[in-house]
């Protein structure tokens, strides 16, 4: 992770807190790139017969809703991601999905969809909100951004205020 987001000790804590929390969350507590726990039938069921959601994440045969599950650190979900992240790390993503279970690869395509998706700048909102409510709408703001909703908001929660930055 140091390797690319350089210079971490000079992010703020929010921001540093915010990406180990979401690195926790996303990889179920185990700190390195995994697969999305599920079967054919569940990605189906969330990637593809959801038609927003198989809009949003460009799925286009039933087919991508499992091939292109959740990976990595970030767990890159869709084909439109595997696409456009695999295009920016110059690596196959479409053909080789399972690319994203490597850490350096994994590591990359966190860094580029944290910034893609502003959350440095989110996070570092909170640097001088004191009211808890007022930075738990940006903490909320992060996880959408992430997940598209609020699926382990709860646990990135916790682990912000284990971290001691909520």
């Amino acid at each position: 992770i140091k390797t690319y987001f350089p210079k971490l000790e000079d992010r703020t804590a929010q921001n540093k807190g915010a990406l180990v929390a979401t690195i926790l969350v996303e990889t179920a507590g185990r700190f390195f790139p995994l697969k999305e726990f599920g079967d054919g039938r569940y990605f189906q069921e969330n990637y593809w017969e959801h038609k927003q959601t198989r809009a949003a994440l460009g799925n286009i045969i039933p087919a991508d809703s499992w091939v292109y599950c959740g990976r990595g650190y970030i767990q890159l979900t869709g084909r439109h991601n595997y696409e456009k992240y695999g295009w920016l790390l110059k690596v196959d993503l479409l053909k080789e999905p399972d690319l994203m279970l490597n850490p350096k690869i994994s590591a990359a395509a966190l860094k580029a969809y944290w910034d893609d998706h502003k959350l440095t700048e989110i996070a570092n909102r909170n640097c001088n909100i004191t009211d808890r409510a007022e930075r738990d709408k940006n903490w909320i703001e992060i996880r959408r951004r992430i997940n598209g909703g609020a699926n382990g908001l709860s646990a990135f929660l916790n682990a912000l205020d284990k971290l001691q930055v909520r």
